[in-house]
Parts: structure tokens; sequence; C-alpha cells
């Protein structure tokens, strides 16, 4: 057990990521006194059941100010938070935020607890694609990178304190501006999360249950919160359009050079399911060809900073190559079908961002891992 860093920390929003700090701090008493925030009437009831809280709110109604305030919410909460938290600070409180987009927390936050603390913007690298309090696990930023994304004339004192929290934790912080980090985020985690659902809708109707070695990791995101994508989609907008801009240009070149080989094949091939099979390859290599092109052109290292979600949709562009070429070569009919498939699927999405249509990317994305549920369950 730690010698504890705060006299009272309150984490706000205990999903998987606030309730596995929750854990952590716990576990390692690097918190006097401990409390958590939900509107989620079971989350509450788990944690407090777990005896890791000391206290569990629907709202913000905490009589003891926070010497640790974390925001684990979605982005679309921000905006309200931003308005009711201060009020839980006061001006030697640290302040972080756990989200994937790092600019939007910045604007909001940072004017709000002018004042009432230090707002410092973080982004711990480890995610999963599990949702809830029941989730969450302790030890989970164990060896995690951790992004810090302090504004420009931050104190040091608690970018130190802040920097001490998440080593304690067992993570690995690293700092950068925020806008650097939303763009280097929207390549090797926002698009691959984008990328896994469209795939799902395109390879659904020719999968069977349970999904195989390829399938289950190559898919896995499709299994995700829609709600919480479709916030971070948003709420990257900017970087995140230019991020799929740059993936529909390399398939679409793709399935060009496909549709210019069928001209040369009088009887091609035909099998879909090894089709299916081949798709992925396709569609990792060009995530993949997507980051580097990117990197060169914003000259700024991305791949380093990717994590688990975009190993594993990258992971058919590991396998050998020889034979898989061989065989799309093949059947350049039946892929250059599915091929056509997804793109169709991916440009819907990109569209849904670009012209920041939530309806329309909760209506995606919930369609995608209801196909994944029923894939992963039957």
């Amino acid at each position: 057990m730690s010698e504890a860093l705060f006299s009272h920390a309150v984490i706000v929003g205990l999903g998987l990521i606030g309730s596995s700090l929750a854990r952590d701090l716990r576990a390692l008493g690097l918190a006097e006194k401990l409390s958590g925030i939900d509107p989620d009437e079971e989350n509450r009831r788990i944690m407090m059941a777990s005896g890791i809280l000391d206290g569990a709110y629907a709202l913000p109604e905490i009589a003891q100010p926070a010497d640790l305030l974390i925001i684990a919410t979605p982005p679309s909460s921000w905006p309200h938070l931003s308005q009711v938290l201060p009020a839980l600070t006061h001006v030697n409180s640290l302040i972080m935020d756990v989200g994937s987009v790092k600019a939007l927390a910045s604007e909001l936050f940072i004017p709000a607890f002018h004042g009432r603390g230090t707002f410092i913007p973080c982004h711990p690298i480890a995610g999963k694609e599990r949702s809830g309090a029941a989730a969450g696990q302790q030890g989970l930023f164990e060896n995690r990178r951790i992004i810090l994304c302090p504004a420009e004339g931050t104190a040091e004192s608690p970018i130190r304190i802040a920097d001490a929290f998440w080593q304690a934790l067992g993570g690995i912080p690293e700092m950068m501006p925020a806008d650097v980090h939303d763009r280097i985020y929207a390549l090797v985690s926002h698009l691959p999360q984008m990328v896994a659902y469209s795939a799902m809708l395109s390879m659904a109707p020719y999968l069977s249950s349970p999904l195989d070695d390829l399938q289950r990791p190559f898919l896995r995101l499709a299994g995700s919160s829609p709600a919480l994508w479709a916030d971070i989609a948003l709420a990257n907008h900017a970087a995140l359009t230019e991020a799929m801009e740059t993936y529909l240009h390399l398939i679409a070149h793709m399935r060009g050079e496909l549709a210019a080989g069928m001209d040369h094949v009088d009887h091609p091939t035909s099998d879909i399911m090894r089709a299916v099979r081949l798709l992925p390859r396709l569609i990792a290599s060009t995530l993949v060809s997507a980051v580097s092109l990117s990197e060169r052109k914003h000259r700024l290292k991305m791949a380093p900073f990717a994590g688990s979600g975009f190993a594993d949709v990258a992971s058919p562009a590991a396998r050998p190559p020889e034979e898989d070429m061989e065989a799309i070569s093949d059947l350049f009919q039946d892929v250059g079908k599915l091929l056509e498939s997804f793109e169709n699927n991916f440009k819907a999405l990109y569209l849904a961002v670009r012209e920041r249509d939530k309806e329309t990317l909760d209506t995606f994305m919930h369609d995608a891992r209801n196909l994944h549920e029923k894939l992963i369950t039957h």
C-alpha cells in the first residue's frame, strides 16, 4: 500500500476506466476517502457492494471538496459537467479527464476550473470493447502509455503530481500537446474503430458463430459502445474526417486495381467464403498504409502510439503475404464485391462523421455491435 496522495478523490463516471481507477486507488491506498458519481444505478451498486467506494452518488452532491477529481465520462457530458463540477473543487485541486479527445477537453475544462484547481487532460491507452463498472479491473493501467496534455503555462507542481499518480498505477506517462494527441489518435485509435464497425456490417452475412482466430481479433472493436464512439467521433471531428478521407482514397485505389485486374480474366474463380477470409488482409493493409501516409504528410510519428485496438484490426496485414495475394488474384470478382460493400459502409460512416450526423452514427454503430454480439454469443 502506498502513502495516500489525496485526502479525498472523486471519480465522475464509473464505467470501465473510472471503475478501474477506483479499484487501483483503493488497493494502493492513494486516497484517504474515495467517492464516485454516476447516473447509472447499477454502476453505483456494483462499486458500493464491492467496498471500493466510501460513497456513490447520482449527481455532483458531495459535501467534502475533492483534491483529486477525475472525469471519466463520454464527451457529450462534458459541457454540462464543466458547469457543475467546479463546485466540488478548490484552488489546490488536481482535475484530470481520461477521454481520448484532448483539444475539446482542454477547451471546456481549463476555463471552467480556473481558480478552482488545475486541469490536466490525460488519456490512458488502456481501453477495451467492454463497458460498465463490471468490466473494470485492478491493474488495468500497468505498463500502459498515459498521455498527458497540460496546457502551456501549467504550473510544474500539479504536473508532477499527475505524473506521480499515473506512475503509482503502473502507467508510463508521456506528454504532448492536445492538438498533436488528437491528430495521432484519430489515425491509430479512432480510425480503426470506424474500420471495425464497417467491416462487421460487410462480413456478418457470411460469418458463423463462433468467430475464428482471425476474425475474432480483427472484428473485436465492433463490440464497443456505440454511444461512446459516436461521442468520440464527433468530438474529434476534424482530425477523424481527415483520417477517414485518407483511408477512403486508399481503399478506392485498391478497388480500382482489382477492377482493372478483372478485365483481364475471362473465367474468374468464385468462392465467396474464401473471399471473406481474404477481405481483412486488404482492409488491414490499407489501415497500415493510411497511418504511414499520414506520418509522412504531417512529419509526425504515429505508429508507436498505437494500442491493442489498432494491433487487432491491423493483424491480418502481418500474415505472410504470398498465399493471400495469389488467392486474391484468383478471386478478383468476389473480393472486389466484398471490398465494394466495405467501401460503401465506410463511406456512409465517413459522411455521418463529416456532417456530424449523430443519429446516423448511433444507428450504424448499434447495427454493427448487435451483429458482433450475435456472433460471439451464439
